[in-house]
């Protein structure tokens, strides 16, 4: 079971990492993908009060070829080792190093799995009617080592205390009455959440929550930039079991202070009912 607890945090993990790099967003979701996992794997496992699960840091060397059960070059990857030493496909490999009686595929693999960072390479390449003797140097692909403490007891009270709490909802899917001077928006963010403004109805927990919206104002009074278009600030605090739709407010009087943003604002302009669970 810790094997299998182990594998499970290290592939999200491993997310967490990836998403860091490229949206913050990403890596909330995954760390709280994470934490959730953890904990039921911990339960599963029966520890009683705290899990600890560990990998230590370690590294590995892609030379980046496809090698045939003949150890022919089948691909060469770009920008990898194998390239910048001008490997080709259809090369064959007959030696690595010093080593000349390479054996099957899985030997090479396992030789090359051996080499060391910085280390010199020499690759023997039979090409055509030629042998050839091409250089480069290992470079190593790092993955840092991990640490995580699970205290099921505290982690298990936050989740059932979250699914206690209930969820309502928000939407911008039913038009606004133009009459009162409403009119639609799109999301442009949920608490800085990016991830779900493709949709129209989105489920929250209960609580406060800040929204930010565009306006989409079609009245023909109105003449602006869409590059003049920014978002703004809507703070709604949810409550069980309820829909707030969503509008833009147009003030016909301030239709010529667009730089200012002024002749509009977000707002709820309705509340209804509507059962909300949890799962």
């Amino acid at each position: 079971m810790k094997k299998l607890m182990s594998g499970l945090l290290l592939c999200l993990l491993s997310f967490i990492a990836t998403a860091a790099s490229a949206d913050v967003t990403q890596e909330q979701q995954a760390r709280e993908l994470a934490r959730a996992a953890a904990v039921a794997a911990a339960k599963a496992d029966g520890a009683a009060t705290r899990t600890v699960l560990q990998e230590p840091a370690r590294s590995y060397f892609e030379w980046g070829v496809i090698l045939s059960p003949q150890l022919q070059v089948m691909s060469v990857k770009p920008g990898s080792v194998a390239a910048s030493m001008e490997v080709q496909v259809g090369d064959i490999l007959v030696g690595i190093n010093s080593e000349r009686n390479l054996g099957s595929l899985t030997e090479v693999l396992a030789h090359l799995a051996e080499l060391e960072h910085g280390q010199p390479l020499q690759v023997s390449l039979q090409r055509g009617d030629q042998e050839l003797a091409v250089t480069g140097t290992v470079t190593a692909t790092v993955v840092p080592g991990w640490r995580l403490e699970i205290d099921n007891e505290l982690e298990s009270e936050l989740l059932t205390t979250e699914n206690l709490a209930g969820c309502g909802r928000i939407s911008i899917f039913q038009h606004p009455p133009e009459s009162r001077e409403l009119f639609p928006v799109s999301l442009a963010d949920i608490d800085g959440d990016t991830s779900q403004n493709h949709r129209s109805i989105i489920k929250l927990p209960v609580g406060e929550h800040t929204i930010h919206l565009y306006e989409q104002i079609s009245s023909t009074e109105l003449r602006r930039s869409r590059s003049l278009k920014v978002d703004k600030p809507l703070t709604i605090t949810i409550e069980a079991n309820k829909q707030y739709h969503l509008a833009a407010e147009f003030f016909p009087r301030k239709r010529f202070e667009r730089s200012s943003q002024d002749y509009w604002q977000p707002v709820v302009w309705k509340v209804t009912e509507r059962q909300c669970d949890t799962d």
